[in-house]
């Protein structure tokens, strides 16, 4: 079946010129809620951030990171050794094993008795340890 143009009829959807009231329950447009919480959204975000960023200024001692040597003992694991020497603030267990792996070259991070590893630890202030308690 062929259709004919001729035959078509198009119709053409008009704007209705009555307006909607707005609502009297709101004592604002209601089209400016998501405009008005995406910016609110943005200023907490804003502020988040800041804060986040923000420097320490008074009482703020410096860190620095010195290295011990530890002869590894019978029965010594990295995960052991990071849960006795890592900085709980600045580190992870995961983070403290692989540099510990990076700086003493360890392949898997298998470590044997006898063998003498180079630990990381951050000092604050004059040399005192953070984070370590034996």
């Amino acid at each position: 079946m062929m259709l004919n143009e001729s035959n078509l009829t198009v119709h053409r959807n008009r704007r209705s010129k009555r307006r909607c009231r707005p609502s009297q329950s709101f004592p604002f447009p209601v089209k400016s809620i998501p405009s008005f919480a995406m910016g609110l959204a943005l200023l907490v975000l804003a502020i988040l951030f800041l804060w986040m960023e923000a420097p320490k200024v008074q009482g703020a001692e410096q860190i620095h990171k010195a290295y011990i040597s530890h002869t590894v003992e019978k029965g010594d694991t990295l995960w052991d050794l990071a849960g006795i020497h890592m900085d709980k603030v600045h580190y992870t267990r995961y983070s403290y094993m692989r540099e510990v792996s990076a700086i003493n070259g360890l392949e898997g991070g298998k470590i044997y008795a006898g063998q003498t590893l180079t630990l990381p630890m951050l000092m604050e202030g004059e040399g005192k340890r953070e984070g370590f308690h034996p």
